[in-house]
């Protein structure tokens, strides 16, 4: 029985909901930033492979080919206006999250439900207010003291930082698409920087397309039956024949060293896609994902990741 199509969007879109706040924010002390589902570090094997894709390779891996999982989350707090600018400034592409308040600010948050230490919020991200409240809350405090002045971005913040020669992925994890989306084409109009070719957005093809029609949208692949590196694996080869380049410009898939195969990515290529994986932070994956013919990688730790890479 073959999966409807919004399946893989619903399972990014709702990456937190099934597990308490208080799990997901039990991140180990070494990860950059709050994320739950951490990949293993490479195998032995694809060491291997690691080290002959970076003989056969160095030198060609550049800036733009990273994006930064909600901006550069290693150097500033995740989804704030310091990630995004470090991101930018570096010449990064950067991924962030969108949520509508109920007095229709669109901000980013990744979080579903907002109650990170030091944010002075409680509430689900689609009950927040901006005015008076939401505004003045921290979105930094979590990560340190020195970042409690950090406030939530919204939308308008994050299309300044759009250019030419990278890109922005807009994952609109709100699910009242009818609402959103009129306040994002005002927020588009407001912003000449902004095109198709440096704004790509994720979270319901249907939507974009009817709204957006210049646009194409990132599509969201999971290789495993679940969120378990462990769980049965997917036919991804079966979900690439369901997206067209006529809408979509990305696929953006876990990486899965024995899923995200070379034959995997050159059939995305065939049809025309882009393919990001999400979210390496192992220099070991990284080579090997580019050397599989990946275009780009997302990663908490963009500029660390670069750097070693270089």
């Amino acid at each position: 029985m073959s999966m409807p199509k919004p399946f893989f969007s619903a399972l990014c879109a709702a990456a937190l909901v099934a597990v308490p706040m208080e799990t997901a924010m039990g991140w180990p002390a070494d990860t950059p930033q709050p994320n739950q589902y951490v990949l293993p570090p490479a195998s032995d094997e694809v060491r291997i492979e690691a080290a002959a894709a970076k003989e056969r390779l160095k030198g060609t891996i550049v800036a733009s080919r990273f994006v930064g999982h909600r901006g550069d989350s290693e150097s500033a707090p995740e989804n704030t206006v310091p990630a995004f600018k470090s991101a930018a400034e570096h010449g990064f592409n950067f991924e962030t999250d969108l949520y509508l308040t109920k007095d229709g600010v669109i901000f980013a948050s990744h979080d579903r439900y907002l109650r990170r230490p030091g944010s002075g919020m409680n509430t689900l991200a689609t009950n927040a207010v901006w005015k008076g409240s939401l505004e003045n809350a921290s979105a930094g405090a979590w990560k340190g003291p020195e970042w409690a002045h950090v406030k939530y971005p919204t939308l308008d913040d994050i299309l300044a930082f759009a250019a030419e020669g990278r890109f922005i992925i807009l994952e609109i994890k709100d699910p009242r698409k009818d609402m959103i989306m009129p306040l994002v084409k005002e927020a588009l109009a407001r912003h000449p920087n902004v095109n198709p070719t440096n704004v790509v957005f994720q979270g319901g093809v249907d939507w974009i397309s009817k709204n957006l029609p210049s646009y194409r949208a990132a599509a969201c692949g999971l290789p495993r039956r679940g969120w378990k590196i462990s769980s049965p694996p997917r036919n991804m080869v079966k979900w690439l024949s369901g997206i067209s380049a006529k809408t979509h410009r990305l696929i953006s898939v876990r990486w899965d060293e024995e899923l995200v195969t070379k034959e995997f990515v050159d059939i995305a290529h065939s049809r025309g896609l882009k393919v990001v994986v999400w979210t390496v932070n192992d220099v070991d994956s990284a080579w090997a994902a580019f050397g599989r013919g990946v275009d780009y990688v997302c990663t908490d730790r963009p500029l660390s990741l670069w750097k070693e890479m270089r």
